[in-house]
């Protein structure tokens, strides 16, 4: 596209005549928000014949911008941020061909910041240098998309037309006085409650001792380093000053770095004599020291309540629990002549825990949200975040970000709780082994996702108006792509995705209560979705009494009392009055027959006890077919797989609940389980293609180069994420910030990383590019350059990138990996130049949805085959090239 060519017009499948141009309309004053709509294109006709996802569409926006430098021989800078848009850039007229894009706030994750000064940037601002103007005449050109699953449907808001809507604050910029260079700012939700116990004098503490807030170093050229927090509650004197720890010490700030700052509380701040709000000392390097203020809210002990805790990769996220409403068993109190305090001595009884996951662009913290689901009596309600409104579709660090809630909840705030309830005998205390997920919409489809993929640990679930998968929900049709990439490549892109398709892995579900909820006339998930997923149940076999599809007569995609209902209701009286033990017998009572589905043995847990953890093959289904016949007293169990090289065995979970003799066949090989005295088994395919055991501890010595994370588990971080990037190319920082800025980049510390550059840029580049799992080298170019090959298929052009993962650098030994090695991970964006690695850039996986084969390359330039090259996953390269 020309944008600076007034008669210039691109070929459009929406608009009539086929090709769209530009058109002039008048913005507000000072950049306030802008809605875009295109009241000529039929969209009507298009919604008839296409569905609502010929509705998403791409619009470019362009403006005129003027701004006389101050000094000829200095750079001007100006700050830019764009919200709810995708990308934007400023170019000089006098050279409108060289653009570099800038990440904008598509989910409007601005709004959760506190600006208490009117003056203060916004923390995800960007501050660029202008590129030279001989004129001082610019053009600002921003992208905005509209997309389904962001804006949704227009009918829902009473338009017939999807209409873009988006804000772009632009401000020159110049350094702040009294080299004031770092900002803070916190969030509500990232500060927990106070609970307070009335009956002792309303004595007060802290609902958890993690306060999270988010750093912002302004300044282009210099690096800080936090050296120490200290903190008081506001009213008392200097001299209370006490020092807070840091979850990564020291912090360094690079460069205009945004960053996630964690912060742990001393005991001595967490029991407030009275609760009002916290004054914090941020002491930097070479910097004046930074001063915040936080706000906390009082909760009763028996109410709602927030608290945090410290996620996989050190950072500090929040959930909402709801205790229940009979906090303490009264059956078994002692009868105490001592009226001093409640005797806390009682074992705490555990109950099954309901896990809540929201729908997309519902924040964890919403009452409507909340106030949906009826207190208990017994049981604990949690609402995680997932880590964003968006959740990641609770896939990936949605999920592991579900998992430290539940481990929060139960390890560390339950004792909190119980201290400021102050009543005798023994307390419920949630049970992080034994879950009931509920989900509405995207949460629905999080609830069938965390199921099947744990089914030994999840009791029962019910999912309301949930979709089978994304590409049925919004389907790719409208694609260009669709329409210029290989078939073959095509299918490898549709494989990466495959792991995230529940209708696949519904065979897991056939042992599990559900109650499948969907309002018949739902204008945002069809109703056929849930029902296509009721269906699949019983195609595997589910015990109709198990199962019950409720579709709700004249209701849309949220009614009021989507879990408040008498059906829900029972259902969940029904699901926590079994006893755990029993649930579990019940399910081997009889001759039985049940299919472990898995396509990502690292995000997978077990299925009646059998769990996967290696596939022969990535990419492709793994399945382990079990079937089991009594003969008298002896047990005949036929194990058959598919697509597996390693899994458990639960040779302890077998002998309980069979409680007889055993013979077992795997494979049609003969296996003596009656020899082995471990609780578990590790079964591995031998180079022959025949299975031997393997002791737990020790499986991790084989040799396993087909161990290789999704692509997607670089964001499941077990540290803060590290960007390591070339600093000799002048678009290096561009690309680092359009990674970091979403992610909230920590520069410390072992987590996952991120490698960006090539040979000729990056002197960390070259040392480690060895380690990849497929034959990529690496060359001088010419031009200035870097070339590089895959599977001896060289890639030299201008434009071309690639995407790939690589085995942690930190590992010593990659064919021979540690636990370690199952953690971390690596991801190389690289390309032949600048243009081809920001084109690689572009396939990071920062929204919901994305995950891609373990290498890809691309050329944007290249419109013709739709953009992609070439793709491969894992050690399979060569057949998928």
């Amino acid at each position: 596209m020309r944008f600076e060519n007034d008669d210039s017009s691109v070929p459009s499948a929406l608009v009539d005549g086929g090709h769209a141009t530009w058109k002039t309309f008048k913005s507000g004053s000072d950049f306030e928000k802008m809605i875009i709509d295109h009241p000529n294109v039929r969209w009507d006709y298009i919604r008839s014949t296409s569905g609502w996802a010929g509705l998403q569409h791409i619009t470019y926006l362009r403006t005129k911008l003027t701004i006389k430098p101050e000094r000829n021989d200095q750079p001007m800078f100006i700050t830019g941020n764009l919200i709810e848009g995708y990308e934007w850039t400023i170019c000089s007229n006098s050279d409108p061909h060289d653009l570099e894009w800038y990440q904008g706030d598509m989910y409007s994750y601005s709004d959760l910041m506190i600006i208490k000064n009117s003056n203060e940037l916004h923390p995800f601002t960007q501050t660029l240098a202008l590129p030279r103007s001989l004129t001082g005449e610019y053009t600002i050109i921003v992208k905005s998309v509209y997309d389904i699953r962001i804006r949704g449907d227009p009918l829902s808001i009473n338009r017939s037309d999807p209409a873009t809507s988006f804000r772009l604050d632009l401000k020159p910029w110049h350094a702040p006085k009294n080299q004031r260079m770092l900002s803070v700012y916190s969030s509500p939700n990232l500060v927990p409650d106070v609970l307070v116990n009335n009956r002792m004098q309303a004595s007060f503490k802290l609902a958890s001792s993690q306060i999270g807030l988010t750093i912002r170093n302004w300044d282009p050229n210099e690096t800080y380093k936090i050296t120490s927090v200290y903190g008081r509650w506001a009213g008392e004197d200097d001299a209370s000053y006490e020092a807070i720890g840091l979850a990564l010490n020291p912090t360094k700030l690079a460069p205009n770095q945004i960053s996630a700052l964690s912060l742990i509380l001393p005991n001595s701040l967490t029991s407030p004599k009275s609760p009002s709000n916290m004054e914090i000392i941020i002491n930097v390097s070479d910097h004046a020291p930074i001063r915040s203020e936080l706000d906390f809210l009082t909760r009763s002990p028996r109410d709602t309540f927030r608290f945090t805790f410290l996620d996989a990769d050190k950072s500090v996220q929040y959930a909402i629990c709801l205790p229940p409403s009979t906090p303490v068993s009264s059956t078994l109190v002692s009868q105490r002549s001592d009226p001093g305090g409640p005797d806390f001595s009682y074992p705490p009884l555990e109950r099954p825990l309901l896990v809540a996951l929201h729908g997309a662009g519902v924040e964890a913290s919403d009452e409507f949200w909340i106030s949906s689901i009826v207190q208990r009596a017994q049981e604990w309600v949690i609402f995680p975040t997932g880590r964003t409104s968006w959740g990641w579709d609770w896939h990936g660090p949605s999920l592991c970000n579900v998992e430290h809630a539940i481990s929060s909840l139960v390890d560390k705030v339950w004792d909190i709780w119980r201290s400021q309830i102050h009543e005798d005998g023994p307390a419920f205390k949630p049970d992080g082994s034994d879950l009931i997920v509920l989900g509405h919409s995207n949460g629905g489809q999080g609830a069938w996702y965390f199921a099947s993929r744990y089914p030994d640990r999840v009791r029962a679930v019910i999912p309301a108006a949930a979709y089978v998968k994304i590409q049925d929900y919004v389907p790719y049709t409208s694609h260009q792509t669709k329409h210029l990439i290989d078939p073959f490549l095509g299918g490898i892109v549709s494989l990466a995705q495959s792991i995230y398709d529940n209708d696949l892995h519904v065979s897991n579900l056939v042992y599990t209560p559900m109650l499948i909820k969907h309002g018949e006339i739902d204008d945002n998930v069809p109703v056929y979705h849930s029902k296509i997923l009721h269906g699949l149940l019983h195609t595997w076999g589910a015990n109709q009494k198990n199962v019950t599809f409720e579709g709700v007569p004249d209701e849309k995609h949220w009614f009021a009392d989507v879990f408040q209902s008498p059906s829900v209701v029972n259902f969940l009286d029904k699901q926590t009055s079994i006893h755990k033990g029993d649930k579990e017998l019940e399910r081997w009572k009889g001759p039985f027959e049940f299919t472990l589905t898995v396509s990502d043995p690292i995000e997978a847990g077990s299925f009646q006890g059998f769990k996967i953890m290696m596939l022969l093959q990535g990419w492709k289904l793994g399945r382990i077919k079990v079937t089991g016949v009594q003969n008298q007293s002896k047990w005949d169990l036929k194990i058959e797989t598919t697509n597996v090289c390693a899994f458990q065995l639960p040779l302890k979970v077998l002998s309980m609940m069979l409680d007889g003799q055993m013979s077992a066949t795997i494979d049609g090989l003969e296996l003596d389980l009656n020899q082995y005295t471990s609780s578990r088994l590790i079964m591995m395919r031998s180079d022959e293609k025949r299975w031997k055991s393997v002791e737990q501890s020790s499986w991790h010595n084989f040799s396993h180069e087909k161990r290789l994370r999704p692509l997607t588990q670089i964001l499941n971080s077990t540290g803060p994420m590290r960007i390591i990037y070339g600093t000799q190319n002048k678009e290096s920082r561009c690309h680092l910030q359009s990674v970091a800025k979403p992610l909230f980049d920590q520069s410390e510390d072992d987590g996952n990383l991120i490698i960006i550059g090539n040979t000729l840029d990056n002197c960390y580049f070259a040392p480690h590019v060895d380690r990849q799992s497929v034959e990529i080298e690496w060359k001088a170019g010419i031009d200035n350059r870097a070339s590089f090959s895959v599977a001896g298929h060289e890639f030299d052009k201008p434009g071309q990138g690639i995407l790939y993962q690589i085995p942690h650098p930190q590992v010593s030994n990659p064919t021979q990996p540690s636990a370690t090695y199952d953690q971390k991970t690596a991801i190389v964006i690289s390309g032949t130049d600048g243009t081809g690695i920001e084109s690689a850039l572009r396939l990071f996986p920062l929204r919901t949805g994305l995950n891609l084969p373990d290498w890809t390359v691309v050329d944007e330039t290249n419109r013709k085959d739709g953009g992609t090259l070439a793709a491969g996953c894992g050690r399979y390269w060569v057949d998928m090239y």
